[in-house]
């Protein structure tokens, strides 16, 4: 048969899935090779880093968001109040202390400024935690890792939000709108055997139409969808803890164990 496989040698298959193989292998190599450069990068950053200002701009909605965690707390023990926060400047000590390398770490350090604890046990408990993290360098570079492989959402919304807000989402809309986009290009596919003309016409308005749900639709996922993922990177973040086993804190390291035996 002209043209067909018979035309190709055994030996010329076997060169060509060699050459299709090395090429996958090649590929693989890169991708391996590529995560442990970023590793090294990431470590020899957070090395540099340690113990100087951090160098990072904010602008007014990406502050806004930090605050959320705090606003969304019921916390009824001691609080600055906005106007004593203002008075002592604390949004600039917030920025001289926010060394920290993932969305949920800064929230939670807004939220500590604002709530101060003043119970000695709960302070020496505190103190022990930064002086253990202190002379253990290794443990908190690699704890250092995990948060920075959580990072911070590149959104415009707290992600502090839509995850309190989760339970009382409604839905973006009827399911009928999407069946019958689904119906209405059907109906234009079979419109081109009879009709081309007004086939392709009815098809190029479905598609309009289509994508113009979407975009409408995806609008109002996205913020929830990004929440999802990033939760699902905080447990991964905790499965990482768990694995260093580090005996800092025990009464914490049983906290992230049952979190992640939960959700597996």
């Amino acid at each position: 048969m002209t043209g067909g496989y018979q035309n190709y040698s055994v030996e010329t298959v076997l060169a060509a899935l060699g050459i299709l193989l090395l090429v996958v292998a090649v590929f693989a190599a890169f991708l391996l090779w590529d995560r442990r450069r970023s590793r090294r990068y990431l470590y020899a950053r957070i090395r540099e880093e340690w113990g100087k200002l951090p160098d990072r701009e904010y602008d007014a909605a990406e502050f806004e968001n930090i605050r959320h965690y705090y606003l969304h707390r019921d916390y009824e023990g001691f609080q600055i109040d906005d106007i004593t926060w203002n008075d002592l400047d604390m949004d600039h000590v917030f920025c001289q202390m926010n060394h920290t390398r993932s969305f949920i770490g800064e929230s939670y350090l807004y939220y500590r400024l604002r709530t101060p604890q003043l119970a000695k046990g709960e302070l020496e408990e505190f103190e022990q935690m930064v002086q253990w993290l202190t002379d253990h360098p290794a443990e908190r570079e690699n704890m250092e890792y995990f948060f920075a492989k959580i990072g911070r959402p590149h959104s415009r919304f707290s992600v502090f939000d839509y995850i309190y807000n989760l339970q009382n989402a409604t839905t973006a809309g009827s399911n009928l709108t999407h069946l019958g986009c689904i119906l209405l290009i059907l109906i234009a596919v079979g419109t081109l055997f009879i009709t081309p003309q007004a086939g392709i016409l009815l098809l190029l308005a479905a598609i309009g139409v289509s994508c113009y749900i979407y975009d409408k639709t995806k609008k109002w996922v996205r913020p929830y969808i990004t929440s999802c993922v990033m939760l699902d990177q905080v447990l991964q973040a905790a499965e990482g803890f768990v694995k260093l086993d580090v005996k800092w804190l025990p009464k914490n390291e049983i906290k992230m164990k049952t979190i992640t035996l939960k959700n597996r």
